[in-house]
């Protein structure tokens, strides 16, 4: 079955999609200087907006999984060609105690080449409040060194203190001629490619496409 999951990181492939968020979200520089949560039904989608902010002229994101032990625990994150993307979803309570140590570690100086730590966080809220405490004090105090693009579900989920940190930016769900044009552009971008045939395929049952 198609989902969104599957070309959410080639922002590239949806460059004509005409969605109202999208107009404002066209300039890979935009979070440089600023902190963002992105919330939506479609947790998704509010990872393709936020690939898009990040990416510079459409480039597609590379990116690649790390292991490091924090604190006597093993975490795993995602570095990309621009940032750094964390999952609470998928970690225990001890490993997103973790993942904020070490995204506190990272954030304390900027990289060598003096530029900005770009920082992705998604579903924070599956983080408690006593960590979200925490994260907001570490965007207060590592604001000269890095942005924090974030994604959540629920926004009730998240306090209000670390709510304020943030400009908030509310997703859409895409309606469905919106998802049969991106069906069928993915579709025309990949039939070049040999190996990708088992996912054209996919592609051409147009009604199996889910979101969410």
């Amino acid at each position: 079955m198609l989902h969104l999951n599957h070309f959410y990181k080639n922002p590239h492939l949806l460059e004509d999609l005409q969605h109202p968020f999208l107009l404002n979200v066209s300039d890979g520089g935009i979070c440089i200087d600023m902190n963002f949560l992105v919330y939506g039904y479609d947790t998704s989608l509010c990872k393709y907006y936020v690939y898009k902010m990040l990416c510079k002229n459409n480039e597609k994101i590379t990116s690649y999984e790390n292991s490091i032990n924090v604190l006597g625990t093993d975490i795993q994150y995602m570095n990309c060609n621009r940032f750094l993307e964390f999952n609470f979803k998928t970690h225990l309570s001890k490993e997103k105690t973790a993942m904020v140590e070490l995204i506190k570690n990272i954030t304390t100086t900027r990289k060598p080449s003096n530029e900005k730590h770009i920082i992705v966080m998604l579903n924070i809220d599956a983080m408690n409040s006593q960590l979200q405490y925490r994260l907001r004090r570490i965007t207060e105090k590592s604001s000269e060194n890095a942005s924090f693009v974030c994604v959540c579900n629920l926004l009730s989920k998240v306090i209000e203190p670390l709510q304020s940190r943030f400009s908030l930016m509310r997703t859409q769900t895409l309606t469905k001629s919106e998802k049969l044009y991106i069906c069928n552009q993915i579709q025309s971008t990949l039939c070049c490619d040999k190996d990708t045939t088992v996912l054209i395929k996919c592609l051409k049952k147009v009604e199996t496409f889910q979101i969410g």
